[in-house]
C-alpha cells in the first residue's frame, strides 16, 4: 500500500505540473483587442460574423431577466445576433418573463421554441432544435443562469474571423462570494477552468463548458451533432469537443480575454450541488479522448486516497501526510494561477479549505453515480 501511495502522488504530481504547463503557454487574446466600442465595432472588423445564441431553460424565471439584460447590452450589430430560448418544459412563468424583459428591446431578434422530446438527453435535443431553427452561420450556447459582457461577440467574432476556427470555446466562472459552500463551488470552477486552460496550451483539448461555447452550424452538421451520446444526460459540450477533436483538431480554438468569461450562479444547497455533479460524473463513461480518461482516472485514485485517510491513517501515517500535503500545495498553486490567467479573486485559505473537503465530495459524487440515477431540474435520469 506504501508503493501505491507514492506512486499515485508521484503521478499526481507530474499530471498536475503538465497542466501547468499548459497553462503557462496558452496564448492572451487580450493583446489583440482593441478596447473601446467605436474601434470595436468600426476599425477592427470588416465583417461581421452571424451568431445565433441558443439557450436552453428549464423553469428559470428568476434567472432569464439577468442573462437577456446582459445580451441586449451586447456591443455588437442587433441584425447580426439573435436569440433563441428553447423552452424544456418550464412549468413557471419563464415564458412570460422572457416576453415581458424583451418587449423593452424590440430590435432584438428573438425566439422561442418549445423542446420536442427526441432522446435520453433534453439539453441536447433543445440545442439540436434551436440549431435547426437558426438563421446564422455561427451557433452560441449558453445558460439560462449566466451573463455575459459586451464585448461577448465582438471577441467571438475576432476568432471566428481568422478563417480556421470552427469550433471556440470560453471561460465559465462563479462570481466570488461569502459562505462555504460558495467558496467551495468557485475555487472547483476555476480548478475545472485550469485544467481546460492547460489541455488547450498543449493543443490537445478535452474539456470545455457549454455556457460559454461556439462552433460553426456546418461544422456541427459535418460531426453528425450530438449522434452516438444522446443517450447520455448531459455532456452537450465535452462528447462534441471530444468528437471533434478526432475529425480536425486545427479547428478547434479557445478565447482567453477576461471580457469573455461568462459569468454563471453558485448551487443554492449541498444537495443540488451535488445532484449537478453526479450528472457531471454520469458522463465520463462516455469521454473518447484518451488523455481524458487517464487524468480522470488519477484524480479519481488520488481522492480515493485521500477520502480513505482516516482509516489508513494508523498504518500508513506519513505517506498519507504527504499525499495530502503535495496535493493541497500543488492544488493551491494551481488554482491560483488559473485564477490568474481568468482574471479572477485567489485567497489561499478558502483554496485550501476546499481543498481539503474536495476528496470526500468527490468520492461521494462518484460512489453515488454507480447508482445509475439521478434526480436534476424536477427529473429522474438514468446513466
Amino acid at each position: 500500500m506504501e508503493i501505491i501511495i507514492s506512486i499515485t502522488g508521484i503521478t499526481y504530481l507530474i499530471t498536475i505540473g503538465y497542466l501547468w504547463m499548459g497553462i503557462r503557454k496558452i496564448l492572451d487574446f487580450r493583446c489583440e483587442m482593441l478596447e473601446g466600442r467605436s474601434e470595436i465595432l468600426d476599425v477592427r472588423y470588416e465583417t461581421f460574423v452571424g451568431f445565433s445564441i441558443v439557450v436552453p431553460f428549464r423553469n428559470e424565471e428568476k434567472s432569464l431577466p439577468n442573462l437577456l439584460q446582459s445580451l441586449s447590452q451586447l456591443d455588437y450589430p442587433l441584425d447580426k445576433f439573435e436569440i433563441i430560448l428553447v423552452d424544456d418544459e418550464s412549468t413557471d412563468n419563464s415564458v412570460e418573463v422572457i416576453k415581458r424583459t424583451l418587449e423593452n428591446h424590440p430590435d432584438i431578434q428573438y425566439q422561442i421554441l418549445s423542446r420536442i422530446p427526441q432522446s435520453n438527453s433534453p439539453k441536447k435535443d433543445a440545442i439540436t432544435q434551436g440549431i435547426a431553427k437558426s438563421q446564422f452561420e455561427w451557433i452560441i450556447t449558453t445558460d439560462a443562469d449566466c451573463t455575459v459582457r459586451p464585448e461577448w461577440l465582438s471577441l467571438y467574432n475576432q476568432k471566428a474571423n481568422n478563417g480556421q476556427a470552427k469550433m471556440i470555446a470560453g471561460a465559465v466562472c462563479f462570481p466570488k462570494q461569502k459562505g462555504l459552500l460558495n467558496q467551495f463551488q468557485y475555487y472547483d470552477l476555476i480548478s475545472l477552468q485550469g485544467v481546460t486552460l492547460g489541455a488547450f496550451g498543449h493543443n490537445n483539448p478535452f474539456m470545455c463548458n457549454g455556457a460559454n461555447f461556439a462552433y460553426a452550424k456546418s461544422f456541427f452538421n459535418d460531426l453528425n451533432g450530438f449522434k452516438d451520446s444522446n443517450n447520455v444526460a448531459s455532456g452537450d459540450d465535452v462528447l462534441l469537443l471530444q468528437k471533434a477533436v478526432k475529425t480536425n483538431p486545427e479547428a478547434i480554438q479557445y478565447i482567453l480575454h477576461p471580457n469573455h468569461v461568462v459569468q454563471t450562479t453558485t448551487e443554492s444547497t449541498w444537495k443540488v450541488l451535488f445532484m449537478q455533479r453526479v450528472r457531471w460524473a454520469a458522463k465520463t463513461s462516455s469521454y473518447t479522448h484518451s488523455q481524458s480518461k487517464w487524468i480522470a482516472l488519477i484524480v479519481f485514485f488520488t481522492n480515493g486516497i485521500l477520502a480513505s485517510s482516516p482509516f489508513l491513517y494508523c498504518e500508513y501515517g506519513n505517506k498519507i501526510w504527504s499525499l495530502w500535503l503535495i496535493k493541497l500545495i500543488i492544488d493551491s498553486l494551481f488554482i491560483r494561477l488559473s485564477a490568474k490567467k481568468l482574471d479572477q479573486k485567489f485567497e489561499l485559505f478558502p483554496a485550501l479549505l476546499s481543498g481539503l473537503i474536495y476528496p470526500f465530495f468527490s468520492m461521494a459524487v462518484a460512489l453515488y453515480s454507480f447508482v445509475g440515477k439521478f434526480d436534476w431540474k424536477g427529473r429522474e435520469f438514468r446513466k
